[in-house]
């Protein structure tokens, strides 16, 4: 029975960034070693009704003025859609692998990593940003594997529900 337990092994991390897209350039900001061309990627909108595509990364970037003036750190890469997709919408996450993809009603689940889990995405704003999360299942219900911030430079009314910024995140980007 021991070896049996240790032989079990933990899920993969999720690897996630912040992409956006800007006079039909689309750039991605992911923390973590540096994405070779051809990466694989799931891009999700994080409102709803969520979409989901599929887009590779054509290859790094110095900088991304955009992302930059959002506080969104890089490293920066180029991305494209993959063949047979349409075009990246203008804000959305990117999750490092081809997943699954499940329509639940307005949400999507994508299904990613060895062993397999489920991943939703999330969007809320706090006074002047955008926080976008990534959660093993329904969303403020269980754990929150990734958390970014975009900054707006503008006031917006907060929506962020306490379990928003519960701590027990993997790769968070930036906290706010």
């Amino acid at each position: 029975m021991l070896g049996l337990i240790a032989a079990v092994r933990p899920p993969d991390p999720v690897r996630a960034g912040v992409l956006v897209t800007t006079s039909g350039r689309s750039v991605l900001a992911m923390a973590g070693p540096t994405l070779a061309a051809g990466a694989a990627l799931t891009i999700v909108t994080p409102e709803e009704p969520q979409r989901a595509k599929r887009a590779v990364v054509v290859k790094r970037v110095t900088d991304s003025e955009e992302l930059a003036k959002h506080t969104v750190p890089g490293p920066y890469y180029e991305v494209a859609t993959d063949s047979g997709s349409s075009a990246l919408p203008d804000f959305a996450v990117a999750v490092l692998g081809h997943a699954a993809v499940e329509q639940i009603g307005t949400a999507v689940a994508l299904r990613l990593g060895t062993p397999p889990v489920t991943i939703r995405a999330r969007s809320c704003t706090s006074s002047e940003g955008l926080h976008v999360t990534l959660w093993s299942g329904k969303p403020l219900e269980t754990t929150r594997l990734w958390h970014a911030y975009y900054y707006l430079g503008y006031d917006v009314d907060p929506t962020r529900k306490p379990a928003d910024y519960r701590e027990g995140s993997q790769s968070d980007q930036r906290k706010r």
